[in-house]
């Protein structure tokens, strides 16, 4: 939890909030949030593995940029989840999703995703908007593989693609790969 901009009540944090350093970390069933951190952290070589009902990557607003981040086997609706106005560069991602896992939740809601981008959930208008620049980023779903969940294949109350953006978002995605799900790439 840092001292950085958000939409969802700081917008007069310090851009430059440094957190700390997360350098060759692996997360097994659990999860990383990170909200309001800033440019001076240093997020790199981080492995989320089997997260349960959340994210596995939950960014809610700050300024940082990361790199090398995986996530495998994620249980929840999305591997990450970008929200309430961050504006950092994310470089180098892999959101592996197996067939097996996947559950929607209320957090993003109703989605079944590798990436979920959003500007805020409760009031689209405010900013600073979320605005990622994604750069080689990799998200292979489960391809309707045996033993892949129903959630993946089309419903009235799920959204299953490799990205899914709403809400006002505003985002830069470059040199990307969104393959193997059932529905469709972009949501």
């Amino acid at each position: 939890l840092g001292k950085s901009l958000n939409n969802a009540g700081n917008t007069a944090g310090n851009a430059t909030d440094a957190s700390g350093s997360l350098h060759y970390v692996r997360i097994e069933f659990g999860r990383l949030v990170l909200s309001g951190v800033g440019s001076g952290t240093t997020i790199e070589n981080i492995q989320v593995s089997y997260a349960g009902k959340g994210a596995a990557f939950e960014i809610n607003g700050g300024t940082f940029n990361a790199r090398y981040l995986v996530s495998y086997a994620c249980g929840g609706p999305s591997d990450f989840y970008i929200t309430e106005g961050y504006t950092g560069k994310l470089q180098h991602l892999l959101a592996y999703r197996h067939p097996y896992f996947g559950a929607k939740s209320f957090t993003p809601p109703n989605a079944l995703a590798g990436v979920f981008i959003e500007n805020n959930p409760n009031d689209t208008t405010r900013t600073p908007y979320t605005y990622p620049v994604i750069s080689n980023l990799t998200v292979p779903g489960p391809n309707g593989q045996a033993g892949s969940k129903a959630g993946y294949s089309d419903t009235l109350s799920i959204r299953p693609a490799a990205l899914i953006t709403t809400g006002n978002a505003r985002f830069r995605i470059r040199n990307s790969l969104f393959l193997g799900f059932p529905e469709g790439a972009w949501y």
